[in-house]
């Protein structure tokens, strides 16, 4: 091949490129894929997506689209510009993100937390001595759902390391309200009760309701010493 043939097929092939760079710009609408998966990466399936157009006006609702089994979803028709996009299921963060929306290539890629996850990271943070963001964490875990009997657990430790004995205590009672026996409950009860508020009948009543619950010999035992105060 002569080098005047070269130049001319590697002419073609640079503009053939150019234009299939150029027309992954230059569309009136198409289908925009996408994937969601929690904060473990692991795929978020029958998620709803909620999709919004943003426009000088405002935003507007388009349509709601369903993750499958893979936590994968297609927004299909977008014309280019801004949207909002939505991520709801129960038990989950609620999710809301703005994108632009400027090339059929593009892959929507989103990330959404369970509150099991976030109630994770409040002890992680409680632990570490980090109330501001343990508190964050609880904060966002209530919007799920502030009656989630694990969630009330955590907030009653929270407010036992803060000092406040008392919310301690109606949070954990908020789980016992709702029908809840856990013998973690009655056992930071117990404990609340006889070394916070020295009340030692209260506290020998809700260790005798983790008895019920759990075999434990150390505990039995310091019911026999309550019994002698």
């Amino acid at each position: 091949m002569s080098r005047k043939t070269l130049f001319i097929v590697s002419a073609v092939l640079i503009l053939l490129a150019c234009k299939s760079n150029e027309d992954q710009y230059l569309f009136e609408s198409s289908n925009l894929p996408g994937m969601i998966y929690d904060s473990d990466n692991r795929p978020c399936e029958r998620v709803l997506i909620n999709a919004y157009r943003i426009g000088e006006s405002g935003e507007e609702f388009l349509f709601s689209v369903e993750t499958d089994i893979n936590g994968r979803f297609t927004l299909p028709g977008l014309d280019r510009g801004a949207y909002k996009i939505e991520a709801v299921k129960r038990g989950y963060e609620r999710l809301s993100t703005q994108i632009e929306y400027t090339s059929r290539t593009e892959v929507l890629y989103l990330k959404m937390f369970s509150q099991e996850q976030i109630l994770g990271l409040a002890a992680e943070y409680l632990e570490m001595g980090q109330k501001g963001k343990c508190r964050e964490a609880l904060d966002r875990s209530s919007l799920i759902n502030d009656r989630n009997p694990h969630h009330l657990y955590t907030e009653a430790i929270f407010q036992y390391r803060s000092g406040d004995y008392e919310k301690a205590l109606t949070f954990l009672e908020m789980i016992e309200e709702q029908g809840f026996r856990f013998p973690a409950v009655f056992l930071f009860k117990g404990d609340i009760y006889q070394y916070q508020y020295l009340d030692f009948n209260k506290a020998k009543e809700a260790l005798q309701e983790y008895l019920l619950l759990i075999d434990d010999g150390d505990v039995k035992m310091r019911i026999e010493e309550l019994e002698q105060e």
